[in-house]
């Protein structure tokens, strides 16, 4: 059967999940909340596409307009925003609004073209009301019912530890993050992806 929302969501329980493949009303999202596992995961599914250049170029711009957005909010000398800053969540809905297309997505399929890998944020974000609701234009978008999966505190613990051996600090967001590891891997070389059989490497 349908997938269900279990008790404790917005949208009451046995509420059915409206998400379908083909549909990408939410795929406009700037994505918050993208570790550096995931981000070098998506790098590496990517990194060999014919139009991986033009794929950062796209995300670049979203990340400039983005920060550009942001920014305005900003009185001069003051701090970037950060954490949970109410600001920055009123600039991605902005942002939303412009009905930007994420730069992984096919555009002619309404597809996720990095699904294999796409991130824990988008994996486990779900409707309950019909797919129009996601557009941020509809005059329901902000009320729309919708679900987050948590993942559990022991998971989001390791992926924490992950991120400080990693000793990056990437941007909170997809295209940010995505264009800022892909900038560093551009300038130094590319991040060799060692398959499981053949780990541990000879010459550790």
């Amino acid at each position: 059967g349908q997938p269900t929302q279990k008790p404790g969501g917005r949208g009451g329980k046995g509420a059915p999940i409206e998400c379908k493949k083909g549909c990408s009303n939410c795929c406009i999202d700037l994505v918050r909340g993208i570790s550096t596992p995931e981000i070098i995961n998506i790098y590496n599914h990517v990194r060999r596409w014919d139009d991986c250049k033009q794929l950062f170029e796209y995300h670049r711009e979203s990340a400039e307009t983005f920060s550009k957005m942001l920014f305005e909010k900003i009185v001069p000398g003051e701090q970037p925003p950060a954490g949970d800053d109410e600001r920055i969540a009123e600039t991605h809905i902005e942002y939303n609004r412009l009905n930007r297309p994420c730069g992984f997505l096919d555009q002619q399929t309404g597809c996720c073209r990095i699904y294999e890998v796409r991130p824990i944020a988008c994996r486990y974000f779900f409707s309950l009301d019909p797919p129009e609701t996601c557009s941020p234009l509809h005059v329901k978008y902000l009320n729309r019912r919708t679900r987050t999966v948590h993942l559990p505190p022991e998971i989001h613990q390791l992926l924490r530890e992950i991120n400080k051996r990693f000793d990056w600090n990437t941007l909170n967001y997809l295209s940010g993050a995505f264009c800022q590891f892909t900038a560093e891997i551009m300038r130094l070389k590319l991040i060799e992806i060692v398959p499981d059989d053949e780990w541990p490497p000879s010459d550790a």
